[in-house]
């Protein structure tokens, strides 16, 4: 509902407002506040921040991008709330001028709290090299995106392969988000978790439909094994424990999920460490080792993460990645230990 005070307003009316490096002085008490936003501003992709801010109550002016967040109502209702109580107290919404139309990259929240209380409407103009990516940026440094949310938003950009992703992951809601990402994009242990996190974050991930059938069968067999838990009382990380078989599977040396699938059904107990990655390795290659009269020896343990880690560091190599350091030391660690 609009305000009273506004409802007879001339919504054509820009005007300027007094600010300090791009932050609406005058309205802004909050100092932490103020250096944050021009900080994340010019550290976000921002080429250009203007030193002039403006208000309008012409919200036709404005327009969401595809790929941002939605809208939280919890946030646009505390603010709602904090502008009821105080007035309004947070900075200006950042926008970008594009085909005469302002888009917002930052601040949807604001903007939507402004029209429904029928509030004029503060922004500064941005200039950016990558408007999505401007917006990813930004948006996480108010809010840090959790997966699903950068799933969404490149689905509105038309990503096919994060369309894919997201089916996957509602055919497979019962296995845990994180196995279903790991088969995906084969970054299996607990230390390369960033990088899946990354590739899914960057919109880097390349998840074809010929791709679809592979990766179900997979899937499909982690879920009968997933039923199995309940039954031998399984204890610790159910995620990396599926991991591991999808690193021991694509490993290979003779060893296949279908087979790991028949022992683990003939398992009576899975007692043992689960606790990391290199535990629950060590637990798939035992349990599949007895179903086939073989013994695990540490050499063969070591093999397997050695490998794990080269692919892992050779991939977020490839990929762009910058900070592998910490994959390089397992890597030699590993070959010090074989």
């Amino acid at each position: 509902m609009m305000n009273v005070k506004n409802a007879n307003a001339d919504v054509s009316v820009v005007e300027e407002i007094t600010i300090l490096d791009g932050i609406d002085m005058s309205l802004v008490t909050d100092k932490k506040k103020t250096d944050s936003l021009v900080a994340y501003l010019k550290k976000n992709e921002c080429d250009e921040i203007s030193n002039v801010a403006y208000k309008t109550l012409d919200y036709h002016r404005f327009y969401f991008l595809t790929s941002n967040r939605g809208i939280k109502r919890s946030s646009v209702n505390k603010i709602k709330e904090s502008i009821l109580e105080k007035g309004w107290s947070g900075s200006p919404i950042a926008v970008v001028e594009k085909d005469g139309k302002l888009f917002i990259v930052d601040g949807q929240h604001r903007y939507t709290a402004c029209v429904e209380l029928g509030e004029p409407i503060r922004y500064i103009m941005i200039k950016v090299r990558d408007l999505t990516k401007a917006a990813y940026r930004m948006n996480q440094a108010q809010h840090r995106w959790n997966t699903v949310e950068f799933i969404k938003s490149q689905i509105a950009l038309g990503n096919k392969s994060y369309e894919n992703l997201m089916d996957l992951l509602t055919k497979y809601k019962r296995l845990p988000a994180a196995t279903v990402i790991a088969a995906v994009t084969h970054y299996y242990s607990s230390s390369s978790k960033k990088y899946a996190d990354k590739t899914v974050s960057e919109g880097m991930l390349d998840l074809p439909d010929d791709d679809l059938e592979s990766i179900e069968a997979k899937l499909d067999t982690l879920l009968n094994i997933f039923d199995r838990f309940s039954d031998i009382k399984f204890k610790g990380n159910t995620n990396l424990f599926l991991n591991a078989i999808l690193c021991a599977d694509a490993y290979g040396n003779g060893f296949t999920m279908q087979s790991f699938s028949q022992a683990f059904s003939n398992a009576s107990n899975c007692d043992c460490d689960h606790s990391d990655f290199a535990s629950c390795v060590k637990a798939v290659l035992r349990i599949n080792n007895i179903a086939n009269g073989k013994h695990t020896t540490k050499k063969q343990l070591t093999k397997l993460l050695l490998w794990n880690d080269t692919v892992t560091y050779e991939t977020a190599k490839e990929a762009g990645f910058k900070n592998v350091k910490r994959t390089e030391l397992m890597m030699a660690n590993s070959k010090n230990n074989n």
